[in-house]
């Protein structure tokens, strides 16, 4: 069974994590317990200059969890230790664009961490950061667009609507999509 096989097409419980206590270090474990991660970081962007963004939260799923680190409430610059040696570990990381990921994470020297697999290389129609909604372009298998990541302020706290759980669930929906294509009855 191929590491991709092992995730569903249910998204698997979601944890926010705003704070270093509990939830974090039992998040933390099961991380590093976990063979095979998909990593994805969302940045708010200035809404005076584009060009500059923050990191705002990142996406931590292994088969079972979705772990949603919330890095500005965490009062962290980039990621934090324990996450930084999570990704840079053996573990099988799923992401879109290495170096789209990794620069979001603020990892200079992506290139020489072990086992990433690349949606974007492999030519894949998946891609959290860019969701535009054209589904003629990702063809009739894409998720629905109701939510739409783009289209979130990630810098505003509280979020509204629980729109982090909805971006986990769309991401998570992007994947399973992205590497099975869609749910035949």
């Amino acid at each position: 069974m191929s590491a991709l096989a092992a995730y569903k097409d249910t998204p698997p419980n979601m944890t926010y994590i705003w704070n270093k206590k509990k939830l974090y270090a039992d998040a933390i474990k099961k991380l590093n317990r976990s063979d095979s991660l998909l990593v994805v970081p969302i940045n708010s962007i200035d809404k005076m200059d584009a060009t500059k963004t923050t990191p705002s939260l990142v996406y931590l799923c292994s088969v079972d969890s979705i772990f949603i680190f919330d890095l500005i409430a965490l009062k962290e610059n980039g990621i934090t230790k324990e996450m930084s040696d999570i990704i840079k570990s053996n573990k099988i990381k799923f992401v879109f664009s290495k170096p789209i990921t990794f620069n979001r994470l603020g990892i200079d020297n992506w290139h020489n961490i072990p086992n990433v697999l690349d949606f974007e290389a492999s030519g894949e129609k998946f891609s959290p950061f860019d969701d535009d909604g054209n589904q003629e372009e990702a063809g009739a298998s894409a998720p629905s667009t109701e939510f739409r990541i783009a289209d979130v302020d990630w810098s505003v706290r509280p979020f509204k609507s629980d729109e982090h759980f909805k971006a986990g669930k769309r991401i998570y929906q992007l994947l399973i999509v992205n590497s099975y294509g869609p749910k035949t009855e």
